[in-house]
């Protein structure tokens, strides 16, 4: 740029009328930020200093204009990015999704002191660290949440997938992005196959190898303890302290079915409708998972098999090879895993209730 033209912005500067502050900005954002610019150093401070003194005064199309601009920049002063940053959204979303000079103290102060609007232009931002995901998962808001999901170059840490996964059993939305993550564990998956969707079901089948799930690793560990923290209010114990698996089959031995689904709805809080939905919702696997939460063993399992899901005889049921691989997924779920999958259903019940 000649030293006329710039002779020419400075005079325009010092004159400071009213009708030029908003040519006067963009004329120094397009004449001396480009990067073709070839400004020397003082040159360089002397526009930034310009821009300061214009930036709070120009209209918001003008605003972005220049955040468009110095977005792509390495060496914008901070208070400049800053007020940017932290402008109306139109103006700070080019500068919260691609400004690499903002760090992570920068953006989770970003995320404090602003509306969702600007959390989820920074869910976008590429290569997104833990402590800012974690920052994020916080707000618990799903559309912010969604892009930070959806954002596959973002770090995130155990408790974060766990609390996402957690929030997940109330809402939706957040299901399909989760189980699209690279970083989800299948094990976290196999937990999610109990309250997601028909078509998020199959996808999972078709995407996760849930026969070699091992639920060992950290992130399972922290999705244990946000789905246990969320407690639904059910006790697992009777007014002994024993197991209801012998209280269950008497009830089904005395009133058949219905008998038993109106004992397990009294034990778990949930009316005979939301029961039934819950033991019969993927057949013999939901019915295995809440047999094996109120501590029955393989034997009582199959005593109620026969009855729950609708088959007149035991043999029936190995004729069509149903009884086997049954109990085999019976045996692989912990009792701790099934009660706190039961858990899940039961809150996810009473949101959809309420």
């Amino acid at each position: 740029m000649g030293s006329a033209s710039y002779e020419r912005l400075l005079k325009l500067a010092h004159q400071r009328a009213v009708d030029g502050k908003g040519g006067l900005a963009a004329s120094i954002a397009k004449m001396c930020l480009d990067s073709r610019a070839d400004l020397n150093e003082e040159e360089l401070a002397l526009t930034f200093d310009i821009l300061r003194k214009l930036i709070g005064q120009v209209e918001v199309q003008i605003r972005r204009y220049i955040a468009d601009y110095l977005a792509e920049r390495v060496d914008v002063p901070q208070d400049l990015l800053d007020f940017l940053a932290n402008d109306v959204i139109n103006v700070a979303y080019p500068i919260l999704v691609h400004s690499t000079q903002l760090e992570d103290e920068h953006l989770i102060s970003i995320i404090n002191r602003n509306s969702a609007a600007h959390q989820m232009a920074v869910a976008k931002r590429p290569g997104l660290s833990a402590a800012v995901s974690d920052k994020l998962v916080s707000t618990a808001n799903t559309e912010v949440l969604i892009n930070l999901l959806r954002n596959l170059s973002a770090e995130m840490t155990p408790w974060g997938l766990g609390e996402a996964v957690r929030l997940s059993i109330r809402d939706e939305e957040l299901q399909a992005p989760l189980l699209h993550r690279r970083d989800l564990p299948p094990a976290v998956a196999k937990r999610m196959y109990g309250w997601v969707g028909d078509a998020l079901r199959d996808y999972i089948n078709r995407n996760y190898d849930l026969d070699r799930v091992v639920i060992s690793d950290a992130v399972s560990a922290a999705v244990e303890a946000a789905l246990n923290a969320e407690d639904a209010g059910i006790d697992w114990y009777d007014e002994k302290g024993r197991d209801h698996a012998q209280r269950l089959i008497g009830a089904l031995e005395a009133q058949g079915e219905d008998g038993f689904i109106a004992a397990v709805g009294e034990v778990i809080g949930r009316n005979e409708v939301e029961t039934r939905a819950m033991l019969t919702r993927s057949g013999a696997e939901s019915l295995g998972i809440m047999c094996r939460a109120f501590g029955m063993d393989a034997n009582q399992y199959t005593t109620v098999m026969p009855e729950i899901l609708g088959h007149r005889t035991m043999k029936e049921m190995r004729e069509q090879n149903l009884v086997k691989p049954a109990i085999e997924a019976f045996e692989a779920v912990t009792k701790d895993h099934a009660r706190s999958t039961v858990n899940a259903w039961c809150i996810a019940a009473k949101a959809t209730r309420h």
